[in-house]
């Protein structure tokens, strides 16, 4: 912001103006720029300005229609200043000042220097405390701004790891996920071999704490399901049909109560889907399996026109294997365990043995 100020001298009320000029003009006031004005529409030609009027019966009435100028065009520290031979009583204003007209010409060298630095620091505060505001606004509104972006990004980034039909994990997510399940188990067996060599073994009822401790720490299970005969269901039904059957299949494996929170649920593809059970073996996965095949077995479907339909599901489980290599090893053998299940008769769940 440009801190000088404009003294402008009101020359149509003052009496005298050559003198009062050459006094201004004679002294070098630091920040003041001098113009002589005619006409009202030039008094608003400087942020800070500095007005000079000796005092009629219209100079308040003109001081106010002057602010009232000011005002629309934002401009907020103007300092007026009357010269009056007479006494003269004023609205309270805080920038107005009267001096005698021998107080103003004798005082010129003191007076208007002091005035303007009053102006201009008055402007200084002035601009600090709009750029001060600015920084503040603008800091909220970045904040809100991160803030929404965040939010839009973390609902992006859940989005892309959801299949949208179903509702579960797609297979790059299910796989991403299921990689963070073998590290950790690995982590589990080495926490575990600690263990297993100091001597703290706890019998109890003739069971070894350390063995259950080994059933479920370091291990996963993991279930392949795929519903049977599809292929029927679409070519019978139509494809919008099987896929509300998919839509469904996906809302019953997110459901309460058949599932644990932290299971990983994923779509492998088409009509297959796959289940991680963290710190469950086979045997143990197999108690939600169930629960699951027959609550699809009871489930209720229908096609366009309203007619009802029931179908089944085949499963295949498999535990983690220290020696797996990869992610999709324990994958291998479930799917291989669901094969097995098709082959002999479907609507069936079958765990995974080496042969």
């Amino acid at each position: 912001m440009n801190h000088q100020v404009s003294l402008l001298l009101i020359t149509d009320l003052i009496a005298e103006k050559s003198d009062l000029l050459s006094l201004v003009r004679e002294n070098s006031f630091s920040g003041i720029q001098l113009h002589e004005i005619e006409s009202n529409e030039k008094l608003l030609s400087s942020d800070n300005v500095l007005f000079v009027f000796e005092y009629s019966e219209n100079t308040e009435a003109h001081i106010v229609h002057i602010k009232n100028q000011l005002k629309q065009k934002k401009i907020c520290n103007p300092y007026f200043i009357i010269i009056s031979d007479c006494e003269v009583t004023l609205q309270k204003s805080t920038s107005v000042s009267v001096y005698s007209k021998l107080d103003f010409i004798q005082g010129i060298h003191v007076l208007l220097p002091l005035i303007v630095e009053k102006i201009i620091y008055i402007a200084r505060i002035d601009d600090y405390i709009q750029k001060s505001f600015k920084i503040i606004v603008n800091n909220e509104i970045i904040a809100q701004q991160k803030s929404e972006i965040e939010m839009l990004y973390s609902e992006l980034e859940v989005l892309s790891k959801i299949d949208h039909l179903t509702g579960v994990l797609n297979r790059r997510a299910f796989f991403d996920s299921l990689e963070g399940e073998r590290k950790r188990a690995l982590r589990d067996l080495w926490r575990i071999s600690k263990f297993a060599n100091s001597e703290d073994d706890v019998i109890e009822d003739g069971v070894s704490t350390q063995f259950e401790i080994f059933n479920h720490l370091g291990n996963f299970s993991c279930i392949m399901l795929d519903i049977d005969f599809f292929k029927k269901i679409n070519d019978t039904y139509g494809h919008l049909v099987g896929d509300r059957v998919l839509k469904r299949i996906g809302e019953l494996l997110n459901k309460n109560g058949i599932f644990r929170d932290n299971d990983i649920i994923g779509r492998f593809g088409g009509e297959e889907f796959v289940v991680i059970l963290p710190q469950t073996n086979s045997v143990d996965a197999l108690i939600p399996a169930e629960r699951l095949r027959k609550i699809i077995k009871n489930e209720v479907f229908y096609d366009l026109s309203g007619n009802q339909f029931s179908i089944t599901i085949s499963m295949g489980i498999s535990e983690f294997y220290i020696g797996d290599n990869k992610p999709e090893d324990i994958v291998e053998r479930a799917d291989k365990a669901l094969y097995t299940a098709k082959e002999t008769g479907r609507d069936k769940i079958v765990i995974y043995k080496p042969s």
